[in-house]
């Protein structure tokens, strides 16, 4: 199973937070991946075979084709049998929308193909990128792709991008009346916007943010010292960490240490 995350080009990263590659051969047998909510929405160019998703408290559905996938608000479980070759682009909280006009409230805790959401222009690229060879090819291209979508809207990032992009920064460990200044906004109008094109409140996204951070200090873990965890994480408050755990995966925080199968568990070294 071989896994390649590569930085955006400069230009790009306001709005993109990175792009992947990911193979995996046929498997033996069922492979589980566990994957907590990152806080980022995406595009994932399905490129070859498929696998099975289930997120928690839900049943599980075939994912076969490529597909645009919003904000998550819970643990999710990729099941994996068979040849998987994937090219996405992960975005910024406000990137999607910026870059390709898909308000994040509208595919939040959603999976929509590329054909439910009659996205020409995104079909168009996922041709393009199957006829090329290689993966550092085929990142290549969706970049310039990017570049021609930013100068194209002219884009440049406002008020909102940049207040977005600080929680992110902060991993969520910042009140919203902290941000707020900076945008020049009244909280109602703030709070509406960022529900639009993020597709959660700025309180809800915030708390999502450390939670899936914290899951990314034990990721490829199977023993932590809790004090390198909580405080680093933002957590000063040993029952909300346990709260966030059990809300987001339904797991306490041991438990998930010891059961999880992050794909840190998976790749080859």
């Amino acid at each position: 199973m071989k896994y390649k995350k590569y930085i955006p080009l400069p230009r790009l990263r306001p709005f993109v937070e990175c792009l992947f590659f990911w193979e995996v051969p046929k498997q033996a047998q069922q492979t589980v991946i566990d994957s907590p909510p990152a806080g980022y929405s995406a595009i994932v160019f399905n490129l070859e075979g498929g696998y099975q998703i289930a997120r928690y408290g839900h049943d599980s559905h075939d994912i076969r084709s490529s597909f645009v996938v919003g904000q998550a608000t819970s643990n999710y479980q990729l099941l994996v049998e068979e040849s998987i070759h994937q090219i996405g682009i992960v975005f910024k909280p406000t990137g999607l929308f910026k870059l390709f006009n898909i308000p994040g409230f509208e595919i939040s805790n959603g999976r929509f193909s590329l054909d439910d959401l009659s996205a020409a222009s995104l079909q168009l690229l996922e041709k393009q990128i199957a006829e090329l060879k290689s993966p550092d090819q085929q990142i290549e291209h969706i970049q310039q792709v990017l570049l021609q979508q930013l100068s194209r809207k002219n884009l440049v990032p406002d008020q909102l991008d940049l207040a977005v992009n600080q929680i992110v920064g902060k991993r969520g460990n910042i009140k919203i009346s902290e941000v707020l200044p900076g945008t020049f906004m009244s909280r109602r109008k703030f709070e509406r916007r960022f529900l639009y094109e993020v597709g959660l409140s700025p309180k809800y996204y915030a708390r999502l943010r450390r939670y899936g951070y914290a899951c990314s200090l034990i990721a490829g873990k199977r023993e932590a010292d809790w004090d390198t965890v909580l405080f680093p994480g933002g957590y000063y408050d040993q029952s909300h960490f346990i709260k966030d755990f059990k809300e987001f995966s339904g797991l306490s925080p041991q438990r998930y240490l010891l059961k999880n199968q992050e794909l840190s568990h998976k790749i080859e070294s």
